[in-house]
């Protein structure tokens, strides 16, 4: 009876291992900023890469944006051309990176950050996040792509939308991002 239970539970566990193992494989990362092709920007951004390692969360380099007076939004576009783009996002519902802000404060309460997904029919699906889920420093960002109140096919995906938003237009600023990833998550 101790021999069967005994094996039991080593299968058992052999089965959550293996769901760890599957659930690993499952993440992509989509950008870890060993290059900018494959970005583009709007409204007053200016990227680059950052080897600077106060801002570097994951590896060597970052992505920096710095955002010019002029407009409230910031823009960085990852688009259908980068080598590791991926127009069908069905294997995942999670998104998630890292971003870094020396100052909060300076980000719209309403909508800091958001995140859209562009579609080939033109559509565009957006994910709002207000400043209050933010703190000066680096910020794990989390979209949960399943949302029923968001909910998008996930198939034809054009391009995804990283945009800051300053509290007003004539706000200059600098900020990171790194390791960008898909995952399931259940």
């Amino acid at each position: 009876m101790k021999r069967a239970v005994s094996l039991l539970v080593l299968l058992a566990l052999v089965v959550a291992a293996a769901g760890v193992v599957s659930a690993q494989e499952t993440r992509h990362v989509l950008e870890n900023f060993n290059r900018v092709h494959g970005f583009t920007t709007e409204n007053k951004a200016i990227i680059s890469y950052n080897y600077d390692p106060a801002y570097v969360k994951e590896g060597d380099v970052s992505l920096k944006v710095v955002k010019e007076a002029g407009d409230q939004r910031s823009m960085v576009r990852f688009r259908n051309y980068h080598s590791n783009f991926i127009s069908d996002l069905t294997a995942y519902n999670r998104l998630s990176f890292w971003v870094y802000f020396e100052d909060v404060s300076l980000l719209r309460e309403d909508a800091a950050i958001g995140v859209s997904f562009w579609l080939t029919s033109g559509n565009k699906i957006n994910f709002m996040y207000k400043v209050d889920i933010l703190q000066d420093g680096w910020n794990y960002v989390v979209v949960d792509m399943a949302d029923p109140q968001k909910y998008f096919m996930r198939k034809d995906v054009d391009l995804i939308e990283f945009q800051v938003r300053t509290a007003d237009g004539e706000t200059e600023m600098v900020y990171y991002y790194d390791d960008i990833s898909l995952y399931w998550e259940d």
